[in-house]
């Protein structure tokens, strides 16, 4: 996905990072891929909660975020690509992007995404949206599709972008699997419907890291 998000939305920074830490080994492959050189600018804080994400209210939540990162000095006056392994409801972007850019200095913030934008809650039970049910991909009053320009303004990054539905399935089919085995509902794609049963599901294969 990291070589995927490379090859058809590279930004335009001197420098990547991670939000860490799904997004780490996409990173690398990234940064390799471009080669850019690659540094840990902003780290998790060892006081931080692990989900802010299911953390209640949105108040609460966001001051939890506001102290869930630690970042280094080291971003001020950099033009930076920031890779994240998915942007849902925005609130962990918003507040870390500004805290970069106000009060650590950063130049430019690219913001890339190794998920499709994701405009829909789970029907299938997992947790993908905040309390108050708003998605950073979509117009709360019309319900439209954000462009990435659209987006990056909301989130305070200077661009954004995303690997694609059809380039996911791609990168599905490199590694062996079959598209047709999973649910894209909340990228807007073609759902499951009904629970799968057990028996059912398709099984994971072992994957193992080229040398």
């Amino acid at each position: 996905l990291g070589e995927m998000l490379a090859e058809n939305h590279p930004g335009y920074g001197d420098v990547v990072t991670a939000i860490p830490e799904a997004s780490s080994a996409a990173t690398h492959a990234y940064a390799h891929r471009l080669g850019k050189p690659e540094r840990e600018l902003v780290k998790k804080s060892r006081h931080a909660v692990k989900r802010t994400f299911m953390a209640g209210e949105t108040d609460n939540r966001r001051r939890l975020i506001d102290a869930k990162f630690d970042i280094s000095p080291g971003v001020s006056g950099r033009k930076i690509d920031v890779v994240d392994d998915s942007f849902v409801c925005g609130n962990t972007g918003e507040i870390l992007f500004g805290n970069m850019t106000e009060r650590f200095g950063a130049k430019a913030l690219h913001a890339r995404s190794t998920a499709p934008k994701v405009v829909a809650d789970c029907t299938r039970g997992v947790n993908m949206r905040s309390g108050d049910g708003k998605f950073l991909a979509i117009d709360e009053e019309t319900g439209a599709v954000l462009s990435d320009e659209e987006m990056a303004v909301r989130i305070g990054a200077t661009t954004m972008g995303f690997v694609e539905l059809r380039e996911l399935q791609e990168v599905i089919r490199q590694g062996g699997g079959n598209p047709n085995h999973y649910c894209y509902e909340c990228f807007g794609g073609q759902g499951f419907g009904p629970l799968i049963r057990r028996a059912e599901r398709p099984t994971i294969k072992e994957f193992v890291w080229p040398v």
